[in-house]
């Protein structure tokens, strides 16, 4: 992703490199899964189906976040996009299209396996797909493919000192740190056994469903539908994956793909049998079933703006004081826009963008003497950071500033601005008087005076 991004800032795309990313990714998505659902459905829809026509296009839309995906993470769209090509390649091939088709297997294969740690799952239940429609070529083709790319990736983050998985994932993933350490299956229990209060959560309950369906639909396919088992199981034990031991929420972002891999299935099912006598019923049953779906998005595409709002007040604004009123080696605990464009170091203390930084956060707490300690070794002038979320500070970092914002993605709505190199104290107040005037609306800078309580 970095890489690519990298080569759309090279040719002048610029700040807009993502969504002009992103947007392609997600319209081709749509037209995946909308051209398999209308072929998948319109034959039973009956009167229903000029309706439909206009109306499911929307509503897969709304189902994929499409509007709103691209604003949350490049990746998220790429991973959508890939999971979907894959489905729909061993679809086709299973109805004996011809070899055209193994292509889009082959992609969105190699996609899954290299985009995120969580496609490596559908990537490899791809290739088991390859196996069952008996082209042993392609199967093992791929698992040459996926096996080389791994290795190589393996090679250069051993090299570099780093563990298989980022620090990136380490931090977020439960289900990676146990794999790194070897505990894998028996974290792979725990969650098992939590899953009873997982399925309270709503989303857990939609995606339940799908697996639902797709399973009756793989059992009681007819004759004709029988070809689509392979692609039914594959969907099943995706969803199932995601399920026990995937990610969820920050704008429902994370259990998109399985959503995409959920509908894909719902529309196989159809295909393969399961479905009502009458159109106008199958029909209802359908856009209910989207209908509801694109309603589990519709609150947070209504917030992105605000969101976006909000990462300009706060984010956007730490970045420009960084990189335009104070260049300094800085420390943050949400890495973004502040190392964008920025030359100098920036220490990550929440773990995402720094390894060491990730180790030494115990359980998510930070000894005052650690944090001291790793900032001195990175010469670090000053840091902007969340209280909330690191509230014991080493005594000699002194609390200058705190940026008030509004709050809808940002974790906290006051970032504490600390020096930490005492020599630079009037050059500290001058920049952030500078910087206060120069603030948007809904962003304030509070100064503080050396004899103020620091909290």
């Amino acid at each position: 992703m970095e890489h690519l991004l990298a080569i759309l800032l090279k040719l002048g795309v610029g700040e807009l490199s993502p969504l002009a990313y992103s947007f392609p990714m997600g319209l081709s998505s749509i037209w995946i899964l909308s051209g398999w659902v209308w072929e998948s459905t319109e034959k039973h829809f009956g009167k229903a189906r000029q309706v439909a026509f206009f109306l499911l296009p929307l509503l897969l839309a709304l189902c994929l976040n499409a509007f709103g995906l691209p604003m949350t993470g490049m990746e998220h769209s790429t991973h959508v996009f890939a999971s979907l090509l894959l489905l729909w390649g061993l679809a086709r091939l299973s109805e004996g299209k011809g070899d055209t088709y193994v292509i889009a297997v082959y992609v969105g294969i190699f996609l899954c396996a290299t985009i995120r740690f969580e496609g490596l799952a559908l990537a490899f239940l791809g290739i088991g797909g390859l196996c069952l429609l008996k082209r042993w070529r392609d199967a093992l083709a791929n698992v040459t493919i996926i096996a080389s790319a791994l290795a190589i990736y393996a090679a250069y983050m051993n090299a570099h000192g780093l563990p298989f998985f980022p620090s990136s994932v380490l931090t977020k993933s439960d289900i990676a740190v146990s794999a790194s350490q070897g505990s894998l299956f028996d974290n792979l229990g725990d969650s098992i056994s939590q899953l009873k209060p997982f399925l309270r959560k709503k989303w857990r309950m939609v995606l339940l469903f799908f697996t639902a369906y797709a399973t009756a639909g793989f059992i009681f396919s007819n004759k004709t539908g029988r070809k689509y088992r392979i692609v039914l199981a594959i969907c099943t034990l995706a969803i199932l994956a995601h399920l026990i031991g995937g990610k969820y929420g920050a704008f429902n972002r994370y259990q998109v793909y399985a959503v995409g891999i959920s509908i894909f299935s719902f529309a196989t099912a159809i295909r393969a049998g399961l479905r009502f006598r009458n159109g106008l019923a199958t029909f209802a049953f359908t856009a209910i079933v989207l209908g509801y779906v694109s309603d589990r998005y519709s609150g947070s595409l209504l917030d992105i703006p605000k969101a976006s709002e909000n990462i300009y007040q706060q984010q956007y604004q730490m970045g420009r004081f960084v990189k335009e009123y104070f260049p300094e080696r800085v420390a943050v605990n949400d890495l973004g826009w502040v190392s964008f464009k920025n030359d100098l170091y920036v220490l990550d203390l929440w773990g995402l963008g720094s390894e060491e930084a990730r180790k030494l956060r115990n359980n998510g707490v930070w000894p005052p003497d650690d944090l001291a300690s790793i900032s001195r070794r990175h010469s670090v002038v000053f840091a902007m950071i969340y209280h909330e979320w690191i509230p014991d500070v080493p005594e000699n970092w002194e609390h200058v500033a705190t940026l008030e914002t509004s709050q809808i993605t940002a974790a906290s709505p006051f970032v504490f601005f600390y020096l930490l190199d005492l020599t630079k104290r009037k050059e500290m107040k001058n920049a952030l008087e500078r910087f206060s005037e120069t603030l948007p609306e809904g962003a304030t800078l509070h100064m503080v005076s050396r004899e103020a309580n620091p909290l």
